[in-house]
């Protein structure tokens, strides 16, 4: 059966009120051509509701995100990356720019280095041993016939 309304509803059965996520008033109309309200993440906010639920920065002219345990609340990007961002394999500590991903760890740009020589695997080619160690591809190479062979390429002492 199709769906029935009513012929002559009210003004108020019609008009359809936005509430602030946070303060739960209403939100005008005014409010958001003047730069006054949001619409963020399924609903309405007041400009001056908009603020990190950790470190209470206005964040309605900064990027933000959505806390991840509660759908009303905002987080600045700083907060939420300490709060859910992982932790270098290398070093411990908080990844914040751009991480590099290898079998599984995530890694800072300058941390993701050959165990042997140290220096930079950023160009994407690199090998692990069954440790999960990286290794440039040569110093790899020199390590495994060191292993393998007893080469002592590498210079290891026996």
């Amino acid at each position: 059966t199709p769906m029935s309304f009513p012929v002559n509803p009210s003004k108020s059965a019609v008009r359809w009120k936005l509430r602030c996520v946070f303060c739960k008033e209403r939100v005008t109309s005014s409010d958001a051509l003047k730069g006054h309200a949001y619409y963020a993440f399924g609903g309405m906010w007041h400009a001056e509701h908009m603020n990190c639920a950790k470190c209470k920065v206005n964040v309605s002219e900064i990027p933000f995100c959505q806390s991840p345990t509660d759908p009303a609340a905002l987080m600045c990007t700083d907060c939420y990356m300490i709060d859910n961002n992982p932790d270098c394999a290398v070093c411990g500590t908080r990844l914040y720019e751009t991480a590099l991903d290898a079998g599984g760890k995530m890694y800072h740009k300058d941390c993701f280095k050959c165990k042997t020589c140290k220096n930079p695997c950023n160009d994407g080619h690199y090998m692990t041993d069954d440790t999960g160690a990286i290794y440039d591809v040569d110093c790899y190479h020199i390590m495994a016939l060191d292993r393998d062979y007893g080469t002592n390429l590498g210079g290891n002492k026996e």
